[in-house]
């Protein structure tokens, strides 16, 4: 399965999501992520809408893995221990602006047929990069009701805080 693919199959595809842990084996170059997904319906009720779902999603192939270090900016808080907010993910190409880390030299390097992927880290304020040819996930535990910082609001909605 491409990335894509696997964006495209959920709800939210990573927007909002939660990295609980990662490990990489670099001899069989695979990736292995331990995540919250997003899977209520974002446009459905209130009581519905951040339902998430934890998920293992190995990445094969791995080409390269990059970790850019958490903003030095007081207003981010790298310290605290905690599962990672994923805001979002893009591919990689279509942000320059923020991948600075990422060489284009590297870009170019990477094979045809392989994906290439950033993902936001809010309480970082940087990136994870990512590139490798293939990815599957599999699902783990039930759906529950996710209450705290992820949760999606809109415009005039009533928050408690």
């Amino acid at each position: 399965m491409t990335w894509a693919e696997l964006d495209n199959s959920l709800p939210s595809g990573l927007h909002d999501s939660a990295l609980k842990s990662l490990s990489i084996d670099y001899e069989r170059r695979t990736l292995r992520l331990e995540v919250s997904l997003k899977v209520g319906d974002p446009d459905g009720p209130r009581e519905q809408r951040d339902d998430v779902r934890d998920a293992q999603i190995e990445i094969f192939g791995v080409v390269f893995f990059v970790i850019d270090p958490p903003s030095s900016d007081a207003n981010y808080d790298f310290k605290s221990p905690g599962e990672l907010w994923i805001a979002d993910g893009y591919e990689t190409r279509s942000i320059p602006e923020f991948t600075k880390a990422i060489d284009k030299k590297l870009l170019d390097a990477v094979p045809a047929d392989a994906f290439v992927q950033s993902f936001f880290v809010s309480e970082w304020n940087s990136y994870l990069h990512l590139a490798a040819k293939d990815c599957a996930m599999k699902w783990v535990g039930v759906p529950r009701h996710h209450k705290g910082a992820r949760q999606a609001f809109y415009p005039g909605e009533m928050v408690d805080l």
